[in-house]
């Protein structure tokens, strides 16, 4: 079956932002999936803690190191790329590593001496394995394009089958392979009011999926239109979007409590044409009308614990698990 990987993508970011877009989409053209956290501070215990789960669910780790140190975590006296190399490290993922070449053009970038000396020692620990030099953007793209297509040839890793490939598995007559759902989340997130907002998701006794987001007063005509794949997975249904209008991709991870596939809630996640990240809780009702549903409740559960919107981060809590498929949800 032809498998899809989840790349992690780890290096400073404001000296590399030409860089990474590069290799984000490398690794798009490659049909695999791109993911990093550098936006986050690995000092603060929650953002750590998912730091840790996507390496943990990654299945190749690529390092991106040029000649900045970035910020330091002042317990530790590393930074946060060496922090996250070491966990990937400790944990045994692959990992490909790209070096800023001598011949490379110099920026003016201006850190400290603790900075420096952090630093150098960072890049005498990376040369000890294998490691490609690059000098331009360009270059390191074609690197990786190469380094990574020879990895996954080579390796046996776990990651993600389409949902084509698994749906024989299923029998195609369970009305639960076939479902139409109406799908809100929370806009407005800066402001005094948050709107919900209504979209409908639609996954096919084919595998197929689409999703119409933010839904108009016709309740036929939407704002963004996505078709792709979908799969189950014990209590989790993974679908895999992309834009009909542009080349944005999306995925949806949806929870499920035990043998209900009325009630879903999960994460939207999509990286833009623009390559921004956008992260969003969604909740999903099968069949059930919304006049029947307690909004207000939702709205606090989908907006809860939302303090790292700027960094595009949410995560859903067991409280708000344990609501969302309680009967509080009904008025």
């Amino acid at each position: 079956m032809n498998k899809k990987y989840q790349i992690f993508i780890s290096s400073t970011y404001k000296d590399l932002i030409e860089e990474r877009e590069r290799v984000i989409k490398t690794i798009l053209k490659m049909y695999n999936f791109p993911i990093g956290m550098e936006m986050f501070h690995a000092d603060d215990d929650k953002q750590w803690a998912q730091i840790k789960n996507t390496i943990d669910h990654s299945d190749y780790y690529i390092l991106i190191l040029g000649r900045c140190c970035g910020t330091l975590i002042d317990d530790e006296n590393i930074s946060y790329t060496e922090k996250e190399y070491n966990y990937a490290l400790k944990k045994e993922i692959p990992i490909l590593r790209f070096v800023i070449s001598d011949k490379a053009k110099k920026e003016d970038y201006v850190e400290t001496i603790k900075q420096q000396r952090a630093y150098r020692k960072f890049y005498n620990k990376v040369l000890k394995y294998p490691c490609d030099f690059w000098t331009n953007s360009d270059e390191l793209a074609m690197l990786v394009a190469t380094a990574l297509s020879e990895k996954i040839k080579n390796g046996n890793r776990l990651g993600w089958i389409r949902g084509n490939s698994l749906i024989n598995l299923y029998d195609h007559n369970d009305i639960r392979l076939h479902m139409i759902y109406d799908v809100y989340y929370c806009g407005g997130f800066k402001q005094d009011k948050p709107n919900i907002i209504n979209s409908r998701l639609e996954l096919k006794n084919n595998g197929e999926a689409f999703f119409y987001n933010n839904l108009k007063n016709d309740e036929f005509t939407c704002e963004y239109s996505y078709a792709g794949r979908y799969f189950f997975d014990q209590n989790l249904i993974y679908v895999y979007l992309k834009n009909l209008d542009s080349n944005e991709h999306a995925t949806m991870i949806l929870m499920k409590s035990a043998s209900n596939f009325q009630r879903l809630i999960g994460m939207f996640l999509a990286l833009s044409p623009n390559l921004i990240p956008v992260c969003v809780k969604i909740s999903c009702f099968n069949n059930i009308d919304k006049k029947d549903i307690n909004l207000k409740l939702l709205t606090d559960m989908l907006m809860s614990e939302n303090e790292n919107w700027n960094n595009q981060i949410f995560t859903i809590e067991e409280k708000t698990q344990y609501l969302f498929f309680s009967d509080n949800i009904y008025k």
